[in-house]
């Protein structure tokens, strides 16, 4: 089957380009005494599909050397250690993450005469040649399904620390067949907007900061707040907060025409996925996007606020279940009510009990404890929990389970709503990218504040009127507005 991807007839962009072209493709990979040796036994498509590995691997370690605390699962990684799961093998190498077994002599009457050869994948190449080396296996988190539980490997060091890069060339991008397959399936699902964005705004887009300096920033700022108030920083996440930071550097080294590469839409919520998506919110104000000579930065973001539990409780009303109680609290601040209700004063917590209570599996503690003040709205979530929907099920495959349901259906109403915002602020040249139920607006050295402001209402107008074509007038949405780099536009 052909992986080339026919592009829209409104945009010949990048994407559909990138995965037809059966030219040379050419990139620079790091380079070692480890991988000079191993490429002299492999086969021309296996120095391929190691190239093409070796400049995903070298671009996920980029800020290994200095994250001050990194964990995985309460195991503490070394500076130079990473964790790649079993899907990611299968993902980046394809059928050369798996050993073959070969039976010769196959029409000897007697199999235990047959010869069997086993062929070594190109996964257990790169272990054996010391590039990448076990340091703690998969099998030691029996909680992950299988395909994703995650070895946990050591780099070698002098490849890691690497200076030294060359040009190398992918023949034909169909004869990559995984990475092939994977870049087809990975922009299917992009609709005409999203390749616009992706096209004219992401593909253009870079941070005025590298992650090393923006992690030492922040993460000192996390930890005279956590000190100031007495508590610990939480390691999970300031492990996890360092390395959302790779995108950064992933973003402004690598070339304009890749960057898609680091988008996609997930098959469970519809959401578009980007480098602004991935890293902290802290770093957005970075962002640069350069088009026609001119540098456009964030002036202003637009959030949709409480926009899960807003999109349930609409649709809950929509299937005539009306719960004045929560409409209430949803009217003010959702999250400082129900804290209040529960006891808790941390804003942050709140949030995550009221997601656990909203789209967490039915009769589960937090669950139980919404339905206290909250009983209509939570026994129609239990019966919009309790029944399959063959669609969502086919579409999403093993992880689908009944539960799931209220999640999916308000990430795609959500995604559903977003779109058709996105779509005309882009027939209006407004510059922006999203982030799920986000706008981010983005301006000039030469925008004014009355400039900013025209934008904003603009996108709130859209907003406001594609929201009420998606839930009708149940309930009135709230916007939270952030005004950005006030100080980078003109006084004029």
């Amino acid at each position: 089957m052909s992986n080339k991807v026919t592009s829209s007839s409104e945009f010949d962009d990048s994407i559909s380009k990138y995965i037809s072209l059966e030219k040379y493709t050419n990139f620079d990979v790091y380079t070692s005494s480890k991988v000079l040796q191993l490429e002299s036994t492999l086969e021309h498509k296996e120095k391929q599909k190691l190239w093409c590995f070796l400049r995903i691997l070298h671009s996920k370690c980029k800020t290994l050397a200095y994250r001050r605390i990194r964990t995985y699962k309460g195991v503490k990684l070394a500076w130079n250690e990473i964790v790649i799961s079993a899907e990611e093998w299968q993902k980046n190498l394809g059928s050369f993450a798996c050993d073959k077994t070969e039976a010769l002599n196959s029409d000897l009457p007697k199999i235990r005469k047959n010869k069997v050869v086993v062929k070594k994948s190109l996964k257990r190449k790169i272990e054996e040649s010391g590039l990448l080396k076990i340091t703690k296996p998969g099998w030691y988190n029996q909680e992950c399904p299988e395909d994703s539980r995650a070895t946990i490997y050591a780099i070698d060091p002098e490849w890691l620390q690497s200076k030294t890069t060359r040009a190398v060339a992918i023949t034909n991008r169909h004869f990559v067949d995984s990475l092939g397959k994977w870049m087809a399936l990975h922009a299917k699902p992009f609709t005409s907007i999203d390749r616009a964005i992706i096209t004219q705004y992401h593909d253009k887009l870079s941070f005025d900061i590298d992650s090393k300096d923006f992690i030492s920033l922040y993460q000192n700022e996390a930890e005279a707040d956590a000190k100031a108030k007495g508590k610990d920083i939480d390691t999970d996440w300031q492990a996890g907060y360092a390395m959302s930071c790779d995108k950064i550097d992933e973003i402004n080294t690598i070339k304009n025409q890749d960057k898609w590469l680091n988008t996609s839409v997930d098959p469970y919520g519809k959401r578009l996925h980007h480098a602004l998506t991935y890293v902290p919110s802290e770093a957005r104000q970075y962002a640069r996007i350069v088009r026609k000579g001119k540098v456009y930065f964030p002036v202003a973001e637009i959030d949709l606020r409480t926009s899960q539990p807003f999109f349930m409780t609409c649709a809950a009303i929509k299937a005539g279940v009306r719960d004045e109680e929560l409409i209430q609290d949803l009217e003010n601040d959702l999250y400082t009510r129900y804290g209040e209700r529960v006891g808790i004063t941390d804003r942050k917590v709140t949030k995550e009990r009221v997601f656990q209570s909203i789209f967490g599996e039915v009769g589960s503690p937090a669950s139980q404890q919404m339905e206290k003040f909250y009983p209509q709205f939570v026994a129609w979530l239990n019966q919009t929990k309790a029944k399959p929907i063959d669609y969502y099920k086919e579409e999403i495959g093993a992880n689908y389970q009944p539960y799931k349901n209220v999640s999916i259906m308000a990430q795609r109403t959500e995604s559903d709503w977003a779109r058709k915002v996105w779509r005309e602020l882009h027939d209006k040249k407004i510059v922006f990218l999203p982030v799920h139920d986000s706008i981010i607006i983005f301006g000039t050295k030469d925008y004014t504040a009355d400039d900013v402001t025209e934008r904003i209402e603009e996108a709130v107008d859209l907003m406001q009127y594609y929201m009420q074509e998606a839930v009708g007038t149940v309930l009135k949405p709230r916007f939270h507005i952030d005004r950005m780099n006030a100080d980078k536009i003109s006084n004029n």
